[in-house]
């Protein structure tokens, strides 16, 4: 077999692009509690208009029982507040703090460094085309999963 085959399993693919990944920004994502994890709920709670914890766990596929620990962290570090839902006077949604918007904000250019060195090997037009077909294939999965 060729040392860089073009094409080789999907899954062993996929496995070790996630582990380059997290290897790539964990150093970077270690000042935010929980790292990654962490990143994501930030990063979510910041970019989408998501009503409730409930529904920013399920968008990003956290079980419901460990997403209160996760917002309780970065609630803790001042990232983030829980605020009543707009939509149920119930539940709370997760909104970043103008700390937690200054993290984000701190954290994503060398996240997107590493990415771009991780993607490095492909021209800066398949950069583009892989990374809008992935979100493509992870919005229809996690929906596929959530439904």
């Amino acid at each position: 077999m060729a040392e860089h085959e073009e094409t080789c399993d999907f899954g062993w693919s996929v496995g070790v692009l996630n582990k380059a990944y997290a290897e790539a920004v964990a150093p970077i994502l270690e000042r935010i509690p929980r790292g990654i994890r962490g990143y994501q709920t930030l990063y979510a709670a910041a970019t989408y208009d998501l009503p409730t914890q409930l529904a920013l766990a399920e968008y990003l596929l956290i079980d419901k029982s460990v997403m209160p620990y996760v917002v309780d962290d970065l609630a803790d570090a001042g990232l983030v507040t829980r605020e009543p839902s707009p939509t149920d006077r119930r539940a709370r949604r997760v909104v970043p703090t103008d700390s937690g918007l200054a993290m984000l904000r701190e954290v994503l250019d060398a996240v997107h460094a590493a990415e771009r060195d991780l993607l490095g090997p492909l021209s800066p037009d398949d950069a583009d085309v892989l990374r809008r077909a992935v979100a493509i294939v992870a919005r229809t999965s996690r929906d596929a999963m959530s439904a």
